[in-house]
C-alpha cells in the first residue's frame, strides 16, 4: 500500500505558499502596471477557475463580497476585506498578480500560477503564491512542498517593478515558507497505513511511509504519542470524505473525489488563514517591541485596538469555517501568545500607572509646600502691616500685650492655612 500510494499521482494538488513581509507605502506608484490588479478570486462559486483576471472578473469577484459577509461574519469578513473602522486609511485593499512564471526545483519543473498580496495595518503584509503539482507523485509532492518552502521563492516575486509598495523584509518571522496544501485522491485505505498516515506524511512533508517507519526514509517515523497527540489535537475530520492537518508550519487537506476549491481557496485560505497568519506576525512583533529596553511606548491601547479589529473568538454563522478556524489558531498557539502578551501588556500598564501616580502626588507635594513658603510670607506680611497699622491708627505702645497677641493671631492664621493645605 505505502509504494502504491507513494508512486501514484493524485488527482489534483497545489499548494499555497505564503507568509509575512513588512512594506512601506510609496505615494505615487503605479499599482496596474504589469498586470497588478485589485485582488480578484481564483476559484469562482461554480467551482470554476479564474483564467482571465480581465474587468469581467474583477466584477465577478466584487460580487462575491455579499456571499463572504453571508457566511462569515461581517466583521470578521470587513476586516480582510479592508473596511475597519479603526484603520480606515491604513488598512489597503489586497492585490493579485497573475504570473504563470515558471520555475525549476531540482529536477522538476512547476510554474507559479499567480501571487497575492495582502496589506495589513503596522506594515504588516501577507504574500501567498500558488503552485500546483500537475503529474506528480506523492513522493514528489512531499519533496517538493519542503523545497519550494525553503527556496525564498518570495524575492522573486517582490523584485516585480510594479509593487505600489517598498518592501523593506521580504520574509519577516522565521526561516521558510507556511504552505496550505489541498489534496484530491480516490484511494480506498486498508491495512495498517490509513488515512491518517498518509495525512501526516504530507503535512509535515515527510516520504509516504514514514509514518509508519516505512517508505524512502523510514527514520522518520514519529513516536507514538507525538502521533497520537496530534491526531486528537490538530486534526479537523468533520466528514467521512476528507481531514485535514492543521499544524505550526503547514495546513493539509487529504479529500477523497472532487474538492469544493471555492471553500478551500477562496474561502478558508484567503479570510481564515490569511487572518491567522496576520493575527500571528503581528504578536511577534508586539512581543519584540514590549521587550525592546529602547521602546519606551504604551502599547495597550494599539493592543486593544487590533484585539478589537482583528481578534476574534466567533468568525462565521456556519459550523465548518468555526471549526477549521480554531484548529488553526490552536496550531499557530495563538490563544497562548494572546494571553501571556495581554497579561504583560496589562501588568507593564499598570505599573506606569502607578509610577504616573506617584509622580502626581509627588509633584502636588512639592507645589503644596511651595504654596505654604508663600501663604507663610503672606500672612506674615499681612499681620505686621496690620500690626503697623493698628499701632499708628490706635496710638497704642508696642508693649508685650500686643505683640504677644500679635504673635498668637500671626501663628493661628499660619495653622489654619496649614490646615487646609494639607486638607485631601
Amino acid at each position: 500500500m505505502v509504494e502504491e500510494i507513494s508512486t501514484s499521482v493524485p488527482l489534483q494538488a497545489y499548494t499555497i505558499f505564503c507568509n509575512a513581509f513588512r512594506y512601506q507605502p510609496v505615494s505615487g506608484k503605479s499599482s496596474r502596471r504589469n498586470g497588478l490588479i485589485p485582488w480578484q478570486a481564483h476559484t469562482f462559486r461554480d467551482n470554476q477557475p479564474n483564467l482571465h483576471y480581465n474587468d469581467e472578473t474583477g466584477v465577478k469577484s466584487q460580487n462575491l463580497h455579499e456571499d463572504f459577509n453571508d457566511y462569515f461574519y461581517s466583521s470578521f469578513a470587513n476586516c480582510l476585506l479592508g473596511k475597519t473602522d479603526s484603520h480606515p486609511e491604513e488598512l489597503k485593499q489586497a492585490y493579485t498578480l497573475p504570473l504563470s512564471q515558471p520555475i525549476t526545483v531540482g529536477e522538476h519543473h512547476l510554474e507559479i500560477d499567480y501571487a497575492d498580496f495582502f496589506l495589513f495595518p503596522h506594515g504588516i503584509g501577507i504574500v501567498a503564491f500558488r503552485i500546483r503539482f500537475m503529474e506528480k507523485t506523492f513522493d514528489d509532492i512531499s519533496f517538493l512542498i519542503n523545497a519550494v518552502r525553503n527556496n525564498r521563492l518570495e524575492q522573486q516575486i517582490f523584485s516585480n517593478p510594479c509593487l505600489p509598495f517598498d518592501v523593506t523584509e521580504p520574509l519577516l518571522n522565521g526561516n521558510k515558507q507556511k504552505a496550505f496544501t489541498v489534496i484530491e485522491h480516490d484511494f480506498t485505505f486498508s491495512g495498517k497505513y490509513t488515512r491518517d498516515h498518509l495525512l501526516f506524511d504530507m503535512a509535515t512533508c515527510s516520504p509516504v511511509g514514514s509514518s509508519i517507519g516505512e517508505g524512502k526514509i523510514p527514520s522518520l517515523r514519529p513516536d507514538t504519542s507525538y502521533f497520537e497527540s496530534l491526531h486528537q489535537e490538530n486534526r479537523v475530520a468533520v466528514f467521512d470524505n476528507w481531514s485535514a492537518l492543521a499544524l505550526f508550519d503547514t495546513f493539509t487537506v487529504l479529500h477523497k473525489g472532487s474538492v469544493y476549491n471555492y471553500n478551500w481557496e477562496t474561502k478558508y485560505f484567503r479570510f481564515i488563514y490569511v487572518s491567522a497568519l496576520f493575527a500571528k506576525n503581528y504578536l511577534i512583533e508586539l512581543n519584540k517591541r514590549f521587550h525592546d529596553p529602547a521602546d519606551h511606548s504604551t502599547l495597550d491601547e494599539e493592543f486593544y485596538k487590533f484585539d478589537r479589529d482583528f481578534n476574534f473568538d466567533q468568525i462565521s454563522h456556519n459550523f465548518l469555517p468555526q471549526v477549521i478556524y480554531d484548529k488553526i489558531r490552536h496550531s499557530l498557539n495563538l490563544e497562548l501568545e494572546l494571553e501571556k502578551l495581554k497579561k504583560a501588556i496589562d501588568r507593564d500598564a499598570a505599573l506606569k500607572e502607578k509610577k504616573r501616580k506617584h509622580q502626581e502626588e509627588s509633584n502636588e507635594r512639592r507645589i503644596k509646600n511651595a504654596l505654604l513658603v508663600v501663604a507663610f510670607l503672606a500672612v506674615f506680611s499681612a499681620v505686621y502691616d496690620g500690626s503697623e497699622w493698628a499701632s499708628a491708627v490706635l496710638g497704642g505702645n508696642r508693649d508685650i500685650y500686643y505683640n504677644t497677641f500679635s504673635f498668637l493671631f500671626f501663628l493661628g492664621v499660619i495653622l489654619g492655612v496649614i490646615y487646609m493645605l494639607k486638607k485631601k
